[in-house]
């Protein structure tokens, strides 16, 4: 078994495995395993992980706390934020009519030119 040191180029970060050969007879060579050790420090040591996968639970504090506290600031901006998206539906629903009217117009043009272009053809 040996330590392998893998470096982050972007981020700089250096992190320590245990790897061990095992050897693969349907790929015919052998295959590392490798163990994650933790993280290294400046100074080259090891700052080993929990061993717990995926993220760490949260406070306990911190999700007892409801934010009671600013609750009248959200509702304020809630409301103001519904009034704003009224009115942005308001004007959506007008430029909507105004489009429509003008796709109306520019097929009786279109019928237009085109009962023009029959008379001069023949």
């Amino acid at each position: 078994m040996a330590i392998v040191y893998y470096r982050n180029s972007k981020t700089g970060r250096t992190v320590a495995y245990e790897s061990k050969a095992k050897w693969n007879s349907e790929l015919g060579y052998s295959v590392p395993e490798r163990k994650y050790l933790g993280v290294v420090d400046s100074e080259g040591n090891i700052i080993p992980s929990s061993g717990r996968r995926g993220r760490k639970p949260r406070n306990p504090d911190a999700s007892a706390h409801t934010g009671e506290d600013n609750q009248p600031d959200l509702k304020a901006e809630i409301a103001e934020l519904k009034k704003e998206l009224a009115a942005v539906k308001k004007e959506n629903d007008r430029l909507q009519a105004k489009l429509s009217a003008e796709q109306e117009k520019s097929a009786q043009m279109s019928d237009l030119i085109s009962q023009i272009h029959r008379m001069t053809v023949r």
